[in-house]
């Protein structure tokens, strides 16, 4: 029997920030040099997101030693409603919870392991060394190569990013929803 899958959008859906905003943000305010300036590149848009994404993982994230911290402060801006619907509405062996999001694997597969759920941000492949970033176009390849439509069954995705319209339209029964913020975030 497929086992139904269930995918859950991180940032805006399931916690209340954009973790990665946040992230920075908190090595800026600890006095991180490559941080302010890959945010500064970005800003004026010398790099593109995905670079910015693929730089940070490998000048800071690769080697920071308290990512356990970011994950904890990440906890406080979880969407418990939410966490917890699905939590009783997707129980039982039959189903695989599964958070997909553009941040940083190096904290999302953290988070995932606090909240018991698998969960998978972008990264770099260990045997190509190719950045997936798991965003957009990004997220449904991830999604088909790793989480076949010949072994699940796709049950239900949840996303508040217009980005995930393609992903949640793969799926038995989605919701694109309105961004869940917490504004006091810093």
């Amino acid at each position: 029997m497929k086992k139904k899958l269930v995918v859950i959008d991180l940032d805006h859906t399931l916690i209340g920030v954009d973790s990665f905003r946040f992230y920075i943000n908190k090595k800026i305010k600890n006095g991180s040099f490559y941080a302010l300036i890959l945010k500064w590149l970005r800003r004026f848009r010398f790099i593109r997101l995905e670079d910015f994404k693929k730089y940070t993982i490998r000048l800071i994230l690769e080697e920071d030693p308290e990512l356990n911290n970011l994950t904890g402060n990440l906890t406080s801006f979880l969407n418990e409603p939410l966490l917890n619907k699905l939590k009783s509405e997707f129980v039982g062996d039959e189903f695989e919870l599964l958070i997909l999001s553009a941040s940083p694997d190096n904290y999302v597969r953290i988070l995932g392991e606090r909240l018991q759920i698998n969960a998978k941000g972008s990264h770099f492949e260990n045997d190509t060394k190719t950045f997936m970033h798991i965003h957009g176009k990004g997220k449904i390849d991830y999604l088909l190569h790793h989480f076949p439509k010949d072994t699940y069954n796709y049950e239900y995705a949840i996303s508040d990013s217009i980005t995930d319209e393609k992903l949640l339209s793969l799926f038995k029964k989605s919701e694109l929803i309105e961004p869940f913020k917490i504004k006091d975030a810093k």
